[in-house]
């Protein structure tokens, strides 16, 4: 029986998620047997159809984790409604007290974001202070703000800046090199601390 099945909204998910898996010690777990599936129809059919497409994998995995964007899913309402209308149907469909949901608000590069070298250079940035000035001169970040609004336009624009296509081996990179302490996210803190909890230190 392996340790986690994790359904995901994309490829990008699913890379990101294999780079800080990998680094088990910084994420403060024993090593972890993961299989990481991306939905076809991205996060509408995650948000739609994560328990019955995770029912099949009761017998084989001991944990599931559900992660998709809120930012474009189709949900009404909060985030938190969705994450726990998520997780009320993942308990009763077998997963009860082995699986979480989280819901990444607005969407997976809110992870990104953080005063590291690391993500300028995986964005083709030569320094993290040229990036910041940059983004706070195109008003896409406040000074006073580690993250920008719109995180998601925020990594487009530094991107096309630095002439380089979007791709998942880049949000990799960054998952694996990034100290994780520096992601203050609400729901990354939410993914680790579950997983030393599902997972700790042998």
């Amino acid at each position: 029986m392996k340790d986690l099945v994790v359904l995901v909204a994309d490829v990008q998910m699913k890379a990101a998620l294999e780079g800080m898996l990998s680094r088990h010690l910084r994420l403060g777990t024993h090593p972890v047997s993961a299989d990481i599936y991306p939905h076809q129809a991205r996060d509408p059919g995650v948000r739609l159809q994560a328990p019955n497409f995770l029912r099949l994998f009761l017998k084989s995995h001991r944990h599931a984790m559900v992660f998709l964007d809120y930012e474009g899913c189709g949900a009404r309402g909060t985030a938190d409604r969705l994450r726990d209308t998520l997780q009320t149907k993942m308990d009763q469909n077998g997963w009860k007290d082995r699986s979480a949901v989280f819901v990444l608000v607005p969407e997976l590069e809110a992870w990104v974001w953080s005063r590291s070298p690391e993500v300028a250079n995986a964005l083709g940035w030569v320094s993290e202070h040229k990036l910041r000035k940059w983004l706070e001169a195109q008003g896409l970040v406040e000074p006073s703000r580690t993250k920008p609004r719109d995180p998601k336009r925020a990594m487009d624009a530094a991107l096309e800046r630095a002439r380089k296509s979007r791709s998942s081996s880049i949000y990799k990179a960054i998952a694996l090199t990034v100290e994780f302490d520096l992601c203050t996210d609400p729901t990354f803190q939410d993914f680790r601390q579950t997983m030393q909890a599902w997972f700790p230190p042998r």
